[in-house]
């Protein structure tokens, strides 16, 4: 399972255009993952899992578009993630082979059935919140996020901001869509860190995050 992911995490970063600097969003990318080692394990399962849940409106329109059926399991494994996030009890379904699962609806690049990037980044993205709810593998909040900054950055780059064009990764890096999405992340952080009701502020997270895309739904491309 691990294996799968650590593949996962390859095959995105791969996918960048070779001339592309690694600043300032990769900077900012480190920077939380440090931050968030510093948090106890459900703090991180619960952030994790509000990157992915709004990531996963965009895996919903792409299922949609396409046709696709993937029997629920997306949203079953991050409603899994939530609700151990909230618990602190790893229940049925098997946690990794929940994760296999979700991997292995994101398609070989070597194969013709690829899906695009907003819908992997999605699905890798839950993979990760449910190794960090269950405590599967140390750094998976960091990765869920990460995750989430690839799919905007995929999406600004292909459809506003020209690489190629002087400044190009600062207007990534000040674009609307990333500092909103890097202020609700902060509010998630203040919110889940000063929690008295452990469970109630998770719900509360998670009512908040759900239903809100971080892409735009209207303009997203689900052919590749």
């Amino acid at each position: 399972m691990l294996k799968h992911l650590r593949v996962l995490m390859g095959r995105r970063s791969s996918a960048a255009p070779p001339t592309r600097r690694a600043v300032p969003l990769a900077g900012y990318d480190q920077s939380l993952k440090a931050e968030l080692r510093t948090r106890p394990q459900r703090t991180q399962a619960a952030f994790a899992a509000a990157c992915a849940e709004r990531q996963y409106p965009a895996y919903a329109a792409f299922l949609q578009a396409s046709g696709r059926d993937d029997d629920g399991l997306v949203r079953q494994g991050l409603n899994c993630a939530w609700e151990w996030a909230a618990t602190g009890v790893t229940q049925d379904p098997d946690p990794a082979d929940l994760v296999a699962r979700c991997v292995a609806l994101i398609s070989d690049e070597e194969t013709d059935d690829v899906i695009p990037a907003h819908a992997e980044d999605a699905i890798a993205s839950v993979a990760y919140a449910l190794q960090a709810a269950a405590g599967l593998a140390e750094g998976a909040a960091g990765w869920a996020a990460q995750r989430g900054m690839d799919s905007l950055d995929s999406f600004l780059l292909s459809n506003e901001i020209d690489l190629s064009l002087p400044a190009a990764e600062q207007r990534v890096w000040e674009h609307p869509l990333v500092t909103a999405e890097i202020s609700r992340r902060e509010a998630d952080l203040r919110r889940l860190d000063r929690a008295s009701d452990w469970k109630a502020e998770v719900g509360a997270v998670r009512a908040d995050a759900t239903g809100l895309s971080a892409l735009p739904l209207e303009r997203l491309d689900h052919t590749v």
